[in-house]
């Protein structure tokens, strides 16, 4: 049985003397691991196909679901090359590659993940600014697989959300979206500190931004302009939203058979 499609290198890790496995973000079957036997090698067939970010066509052979593919080809369709050799476009290309494999489960198809990703990379290539980029990927990679933080309304009380007499909100990630203050407080009393689910207070620039952001079409967002320190608070909440959200996505383990390997996101650059 194989698999063919067009792919995202979204990492890859060294492997034995001269193998790599690889993790690919399929167009028609998801996310895929494979071995690239003999990728480092002097003369490997795979040329620079499997560097990180590289887009190309892939296939894959494998017997059966849930063991490690056999990478047989990976033909370039484009590089990415100036993501990798600019540390600002890199740092900010990785953190994407990394939401995907967190949100997404394995061998199930997500074209507009796909999709997304890549208009992402073409931004950062053409120079757009990274932590916009990364913000606006990541909001649009919770929708599009299912976890669309809400904040809009209070997750406890239901009221809508709203930034009159300066009330004051926070962002639940395991909750899934924005609390009152009123609520929060509840919370924790009811709870206990070990109990409470964590919480970020958010400022009232960056909870407007969000609110915005959601309701707005993806096509129509880039009438908003956040500043610089609006944007670094929401990636760090929206990035809290995904770690958590990620530990609900089914995983599917390395083989046994296959020797242990430090399963952490890393880039082989």
């Amino acid at each position: 049985m194989f698999f063919e499609s067009q792919a995202i290198v979204l990492a890859g890790q060294k492997l034995g003397e001269a193998d790599t496995l690889v993790t690919l973000l399929t167009l028609d079957h998801g996310l895929l691991k494979g071995v690239a036997r003999g990728a480092r090698g002097m003369k490997s067939r795979f040329g620079s196909a499997l560097q990180p970010f590289s887009y190309g066509h892939a296939i894959l052979f494998g017997a059966r679901t849930g063991v490690l593919r056999r990478v047989n080809q990976v033909d370039a369709i484009h590089s990415f090359r100036a993501l990798r050799e600019d540390f600002d476009r890199l740092t900010w290309a990785a953190a994407m590659a990394n939401a995907a494999r967190a949100l997404l489960p394995e061998e199930q198809p997500s074209r507009e993940t796909f999709a997304l990703l890549l208009r992402a990379f073409q931004a950062l290539e053409a120079g757009a600014d990274g932590a916009r980029v990364n913000v606006f990927f990541l909001l649009a990679l919770l929708r599009a697989t299912g976890y669309q933080p809400r904040v809009d309304r209070c997750l406890v009380g239901r009221h809508p959300a709203t930034d009159a007499g300066g009330a004051r909100w926070f962002f639940v990630p395991h909750l899934g979206g924005t609390v009152c203050a009123s609520c929060h407080g509840t919370l924790t009393r009811e709870a206990g500190p070990i109990g409470c689910p964590s919480a970020w207070s958010l400022s009232p620039g960056t909870h407007a931004f969000l609110r915005q952001a959601l309701r707005l079409p993806p096509a129509l967002r880039d009438r908003l302009k956040p500043d610089p320190a609006l944007l670094t608070e929401a990636r760090r909440l929206l990035d809290a939203c995904i770690a958590d959200r990620s530990r609900r996505v089914a995983k599917r383990p390395i083989p046994a058979a296959a020797p242990p390997l430090n399963v952490r996101a890393r880039f082989d650059v």
